[in-house]
């Protein structure tokens, strides 16, 4: 009888020193500190998330990239930011938007805890198991979980783009692996899309009403061109001192956004749209997936249009249904 899946990660700890991965140490950020300190450790240290931590270093909540969105959607309201759009000769007037120049206020972490605006924190001791941790971001739909030792000290955290990585190397044991990425997404939420020529906050405000982390960019014709996430919202800065981008349209956000990175491979202005078709099986997203290292899929029809958006919890969804199906 060949083993399953369930059963090798059943034999994994959360506290393997698989996790975390060279490319996601765990970091931790003080509820006391000032909201620009915690912008740039996320930034600085190209992380989506990390643990909130009391005086005595206990987890008592999660900052996330979609945390800052929605602290600057409050700060810079939509009248302001639409108020300085454009200049009178039709083009973006960065000198002008540079004069109003204003910084984030002086606020704490724990501050914003307060108004609600941090992730939930979904945790399990460190006893529990990759098999545990894969059922309870599956159970509560969380990004990730956070590994606490007794005293609820963080020790660790898992991700759902961790989770996927480690699996993909096993798809030979996934029974959802030829499952299409139609039949995955039957009843799932429509794709929430937002064009070009809009203005970049309203793709960020975009997130924080339809409650998602990023969102498709079409063109004119409706084709996908793009994609912006919560991540994105770090070209305006620590200090918000590059606010104005926010008037740009999410075409220039984007070329500003992949220019600053440089000569980064993954933030090419040229890098095209990451979609999948409705046909292609399971298999084929997960190693899409992990290949661009993103945390969603579109899926689009023949004319590249998005019909839908494969996220990770969807693919954790699929394979913990294949599993339960099987008789685990």
């Amino acid at each position: 009888m060949s083993v399953r899946l369930s059963e090798i990660l059943q034999t994994i700890r959360c506290t393997s020193l698989s996790f975390p991965s060279h490319l996601a140490q765990l970091r931790t950020i003080s509820a006391i500190s000032e909201l620009p300190e915690a912008f740039k450790a996320l930034t600085t240290n190209h992380i989506l998330a990390m643990p909130v931590v009391d005086e005595e270093g206990r987890a008592v909540s999660v900052l996330s990239a979609m945390t800052l969105v929605h602290h600057f959607m409050n700060v810079f309201t939509e009248g302001y930011i639409r108020g300085m759009t454009r200049a009178k000769n039709n083009t973006f007037d960065v000198y002008s938007m540079r004069a109003a120049q204003h910084t984030v206020p002086d606020e704490k972490v724990r501050h914003i805890n307060e108004l609600g605006m941090l992730d939930p924190m979904h945790t399990l001791p460190e006893t529990a198991t990759m098999l545990d941790a894969l059922r309870e971001m599956v159970a509560h739909q969380g990004h990730r979980v956070v590994i606490l030792d007794e005293a609820r000290k963080p020790v660790n955290m898992l991700t759902q783009f961790q989770m996927v990585e480690f699996i993909a190397n096993m798809l030979d044991l996934v029974p959802a692996a030829a499952t299409t990425v139609k039949d995955i997404l039957v009843g799932s939420n429509p794709v929430v899309t937002v064009s070009e020529d809009s203005i970049a906050y309203d793709a960020f405000k975009s997130m924080v009403t339809q409650k998602v982390s990023s969102v498709a960019v079409v063109d004119s014709a409706g084709q996908l061109v793009g994609n912006i996430s919560s991540t994105d919202i770090s070209l305006i800065g620590s200090d918000a001192k590059d606010f104005h981008y926010l008037a740009a349209t999410v075409g220039e956000y984007l070329f500003a956004l992949r220019a600053r990175a440089g000569t980064d491979r993954s933030a090419a202005p040229d890098r095209p749209a990451i979609f999948v078709y409705a046909e292609d099986t399971l298999r084929t997203a997960i190693k899409t997936a992990v290949f661009y290292r993103i945390h969603r899929l579109y899926v689009v029809d023949d004319q590249q249009r998005p019909v839908g958006v494969l996220a990770l919890h969807d693919v954790l969804r699929a394979i913990v249904e294949s599993e339960d199906d099987a008789g685990v």
